[in-house]
C-alpha cells in the first residue's frame, strides 16, 4: 500500500492498495483501490480520477497478463 502526498505541498494525501485474492481454481480476483484523503483531498480528486482513471485498466491488464504468463511458464516447468 502506499501513502504519498498528491503533490508536494498539499494537505491531500492518497492511498494505493492492490488485493489479490483466488476466486476459483484457476482464476484471480484483482482489486486496486485509490483513496484520497486530507483537508485538500476534494479539490484534487478530480486530478487525481483524471490521473489514475486513464492508466489504471491497461496497468491491471499488465498486471493480469503478467501473471497468467507466469502460470504458463510454471506450468511448463512441472510438465517437464
Amino acid at each position: 500500500m502506499a501513502h504519498l502526498p498528491a503533490a508536494p505541498g498539499e494537505r491531500a494525501w492518497f492511498l494505493d492498495r492492490s488485493l489479490c485474492a483466488g476466486a476459483s481454481d484457476r482464476r484471480t480476483r484483482i482489486t486496486q483501490r485509490i483513496i484520497l484523503l486530507g483537508d485538500n483531498a476534494t479539490a484534487r480528486a478530480p486530478q487525481v480520477r483524471d490521473s489514475f482513471g486513464l492508466a489504471l485498466a491497461d496497468g491491471m491488464k499488465r498486471i493480469a497478463d503478467a501473471m497468467a504468463s507466469a502460470e504458463r511458464s510454471a506450468e511448463a516447468i512441472r510438465d517437464q
